[in-house]
Order: C-alpha cells, then sequence, then structure tokens
C-alpha cells in the first residue's frame, strides 16, 4: 500500500511540473506574440514614413528637373512639343 502511495504521489509530482511548464511556456509564448505585435505595428509605421518620404523626394527631383529644363529651353516644359501625343 505504502508503495501505491508513493507511485501516487510520485505521479501527481510529475504532472504538477508538467502544468507548470505547459503554463510558463504559455506565458512566455503570449509575451512573444506581444513583442511580435508591436515590432509588426512599428514595422507598418516606418514603412508608412518611408513611402511618404520617397513620395516627397519624387516630387522635389520631377520640380528640380522641370526647372533644369526650363532654363535649358528658356520656357516652360509644358509648353514644349512631346511627339507621339
Amino acid at each position: 500500500m505504502r508503495e501505491m502511495d508513493d507511485r501516487e504521489a510520485e505521479i501527481e509530482i510529475r504532472w504538477a511540473r508538467a502544468e507548470a511548464d505547459s503554463e510558463l511556456r504559455e506565458v512566455k509564448l503570449e509575451q512573444r506574440e506581444k513583442i511580435v505585435s508591436d515590432l509588426e505595428l512599428r514595422l507598418a509605421k516606418r514603412e508608412t514614413d518611408l513611402a511618404q518620404y520617397v513620395g516627397e523626394l519624387q516630387i522635389q527631383m520631377e520640380e528640380r528637373e522641370s526647372d533644369w529644363w526650363e532654363k535649358q529651353l528658356g520656357r516652360p516644359v509644358e509648353d514644349v512639343a512631346v511627339p507621339g501625343k
């Protein structure tokens, strides 16, 4: 009888350890998911900021190129006939 009680206690201890390990893993997984979620939000914001910055640079370059052609041609680029149009 004593041997069965010892085995039962051992099984209960193993079960408790397995439950504790499982709960710890779950907590760690939830923490990692939150970190990943936060990083995804930061990345999305940076992508948006970068796209906006690139758009602004493209506008500036188009304006500079237009100004340069206007100086070369002596008139605005829009006044120049474009072949094929």
